[in-house]
């Protein structure tokens, strides 16, 4: 040992200094651990005491699960699939009427014809029944035209091209400064 470091007799503590420190400290910590007041465990009451045991919880929610389940496939998904049943046919029956309206207003166009054929060979007071058929014929397309978008709109197809509120373009083609083209 080099002579900086050892120590004179007064400098070293005596050996059991420290123990005496430990079990000192030791005494104090107990002194205040039997001072320290624990909470009592309370014991479970009733229903809920008995439902936070892990067995009875997880049975309890599995059978909560299960009702589910049971509730789902007995109930919601039956009406579920009626309902689509009863829109699928409710498309149906609108495509049919279409249909049906459609050859009325091609009955029509050929009973048109066939007047406008016979107009030709009378030629007397035909201007009054070509402008009366033309107007049934104008109603018939229409009537065609709405149980047309109505049968799309009911089936989820979109409509052959949607309507648009900008004005008709007027460039000449070919034109590279146009912007509606």
């Amino acid at each position: 040992m080099k002579p900086s470091e050892q120590r004179w007799p007064a400098q070293q503590a005596p050996d059991d200094f420290a123990d005496r420190v430990v079990e000192a400290g030791l005494r104090a910590a107990r002194a205040s651990l039997a001072e320290l007041v624990l909470p009592a465990e309370r014991a479970a009451s009733g229903w809920f005491g008995f439902l936070r045991r892990p067995t009875v919880a997880w049975t309890f929610a599995s059978a909560l699960v299960a009702a589910l389940v049971v509730l789902y496939f007995g109930k919601i998904k039956p009406e579920a699939e009626h309902r689509t049943r009863r829109a699928m046919d409710q498309v149906f029956a609108a495509q049919h009427e279409a249909l049906r309206q459609a050859r009325e207003a091609d009955d029509l166009r050929v009973r048109v014809a066939q007047l406008e054929t016979e107009l030709a060979a009378n030629r007397g007071g035909e201007d009054r029944v070509r402008a009366e058929l033309k107007s049934k014929l104008a109603e018939a397309q229409a009537l065609v035209q709405q149980d047309k978008q109505r049968a799309q709109h009911m089936s989820g197809r979109p409509s052959a091209r949607p309507a648009t509120s900008r004005p008709a373009c007027n460039c000449q083609p070919g034109d590279a400064l146009c912007s509606c083209l």
